[in-house]
């Protein structure tokens, strides 16, 4: 029942959104959730490369997107070691009705040493699923030079 009222919640809140937007004549943007996922990441991992500096804490990250760049709003931040972190975002997709709006995103970083991959993406809770049953992180696989 938490659930529900955590959905019609947040879908109220798209609608009162959308509204707003309406009234004012002019639409807001907003980004999907992996972009709220990759900020949170980018965020923790920054926070664990500056430790020294932890006084001045970051307020928003910039994520580079096509057609250029997203701030993202950064909503809390911790070093919980000298080699893991954490971060939240709130997810914000503007005037489109997403039943995600104002979703925590939470992102734990642990840094460790380097294995046969650089990077090691693990799925966490509420992380979708792909038909076989496996965490839904897609690659992008290389794209070839058509020259």
């Amino acid at each position: 029942m938490t659930g529900d009222r955590f959905a019609m919640s947040n879908l109220h809140q798209g609608y009162a959104s959308c509204a707003q937007g309406v009234q004012s004549g002019m639409a807001q943007t907003g980004y999907t959730l992996p972009v709220f996922a990759v900020a949170s990441a980018k965020a923790a991992l920054l926070c664990l490369l500056d430790l020294p500096n932890q006084n001045e804490r970051l307020k928003s990250i910039a994520i580079d997107i096509l057609p250029g760049n997203a701030e993202i709003p950064i909503q809390q931040i911790a070093a919980l070691d000298e080699n893991t972190a954490l971060a939240v975002t709130l997810s914000e997709p503007g005037d489109n009705l997403d039943l995600t709006r104002s979703t925590p995103i939470w992102a734990w970083v642990r840094l460790s040493q380097r294995q046969s991959q650089p990077l090691v993406l693990e799925a966490g809770e509420g992380l979708g699923r792909t038909a076989a049953g496996e965490a839904a992180i897609y690659r992008q696989s290389a794209v070839s030079d058509p020259d």
